[in-house]
């Protein structure tokens, strides 16, 4: 079984319910709602999400085969540290609408599924 990780917010001096600003509103997406669609397209293929509580301390993403970060979260991450995982990025605008599409793609592409 391969495990993944949804990394939302990476800057530890953030709260953990951050808002987004996104296509001209004020959004706040939901990691929890994104990991569990996640969870439901890819059953299929034994992958499991969950979503990350280290603000993107990649010490603890480095466990991970998949780690999806959203855009926002993406300039706090040094994806050279995280050679053994798929690192895959969600824009904010799929993240908020809970659109799992283009990143349910990029795994199957990346792993073959």
């Amino acid at each position: 079984m391969l495990s993944g990780v949804i990394v939302f917010e990476a800057n530890p001096s953030a709260g953990v319910n951050m808002m987004f600003y996104a296509s001209k509103k004020l959004w706040g997406g939901d990691p929890k709602k994104f990991s569990a669609r996640l969870n439901v397209e890819l059953a299929k293929e034994h992958i499991n999400f969950v979503v990350d509580t280290s603000y993107g301390d990649e010490q603890e993403l480095k466990n991970f085969d998949i780690v999806v970060v959203t855009s926002h979260a993406m300039r706090w991450i040094d994806k050279q540290k995280l050679v053994n995982s798929a690192v895959i990025d969600v824009s904010a605008s799929d993240f908020f609408e809970n659109n799992t599409v283009v990143v349910v793609n990029k795994i199957k592409q990346n792993f073959g599924l």
